[in-house]
């Protein structure tokens, strides 16, 4: 078999060990896809939220994304600097915030594209994420989350809208996420529909290409 320098060099950077050794896993149970989708590359910043924290958000957020048949991989910024510090095109960066937000159905934020070459950044509010938490237990239709659950299903919401979605009348991209979705999710049922996950599977490949294109260019860089 025949590799391009691009795929080689794509490779040799995701392979690198100080990569893997801060690369977040999921162990959450994935919906299986008909066939291995394209790649998305995450960035997490995650003060303020503990490493075990933002492994239950992400757990979740990337149990949603891959059912969309988008494959993932989460690099922890804070074990890994210098990984994060040289953001190539075509990945996400993530950070989670707090006490920005002044809507309670308004926990995400999403930037498409930026000056630094990403796909773009999203930002979660934890603070917004466990009010919201309270709200839905001690509501008169009860729903029982976690708060970093909810964190999980807004971040993919977010990364949605970096690959091309736009906002719903319900769903997970529904402009504003209320009981309805909050029950489907607390039964593991809130997912994209077909048209979504054709146009999130499109997008990555999109970022998988720059990324690899990125690599490419360092790779002759370097030769030269």
């Amino acid at each position: 078999m025949r590799w391009s320098i691009a795929t080689l060099a794509l490779l040799s950077w995701l392979a690198d060990p100080s990569w893997l050794a801060a690369s977040l896993h999921s162990d959450a149970p994935r919906r299986p896809t008909l066939q291995p989708g394209p790649s998305l590359v995450l960035l997490v910043y995650r003060a303020p939220l503990s490493e075990p924290r933002v492994h239950d958000v992400i757990r979740v957020a990337d149990g949603i994304l891959a059912a969309a048949g988008v494959s993932t991989t989460w690099f922890d910024c804070v074990r890994s600097p210098r990984a994060c510090a040289d953001r190539p095109p075509g990945v996400v960066v993530v950070r989670f915030i707090r006490g920005a937000s002044w809507r309670r159905d308004a926990c995400g934020s999403s930037v498409r594209g930026s000056p630094l070459g990403v796909t773009g950044l999203v930002s979660v509010d934890v603070d917004c994420t466990s009010e919201l938490a309270v709200s839905l237990r001690f509501s008169s239709a009860p729903v029982i989350l976690q708060a970093d659950r909810i964190a999980g299903a807004i971040l993919a919401h977010e990364v949605g809208h970096l690959l091309g979605l736009h906002h719903t009348p319900r769903g997970l991209m529904s402009g504003c996420l209320g009981v309805r979705e909050y029950r489907a999710l607390a039964a593991g049922r809130l997912h994209f529909d077909a048209a979504e996950r054709q146009q999130m599977r499109a997008e990555a490949a999109r970022a998988e290409g720059a990324r690899a294109q990125a690599a490419q260019a360092r790779t002759l860089a370097a030769v030269h």
